[in-house]
């Protein structure tokens, strides 16, 4: 995601990770730093992301969401990078 997200910032994508209520926040920043992680994490400590978003049955989830922010695509699991990056080409393809 890293990579991915490196290479089509400059395009207009975005990415923004969010951890759940129960992960501790010291522990979220420590892996952020450790992985160098260039795009911003949100820390859900009331749970609200995770409401607006529901249902979360699990992680990882992902959510692909257009420039209006409509929902393209939630992805329960595992990425498929290779679908992933066709989905994002194509949204930023028709910004």
């Amino acid at each position: 995601m890293a990579e991915l997200y490196t290479e089509l910032a400059p395009l207009g994508f975005e990415l923004i990770a969010v951890a759940m209520p129960y992960d501790p926040p010291n522990q979220v920043l420590e892996l952020a730093q450790e992985k160098q992680l260039p795009f911003p994490i949100a820390l859900d400590i009331n749970g609200e992301a995770v409401e607006a978003f529901a249902p979360v049955v699990g992680t990882p989830t992902s959510f692909l969401l257009d420039k209006e922010g409509k929902l393209v695509e939630r992805y329960i699991g595992a990425l498929d990078l290779s679908k992933l990056r066709q989905q994002v080409d194509k949204l930023l393809e028709t910004s």
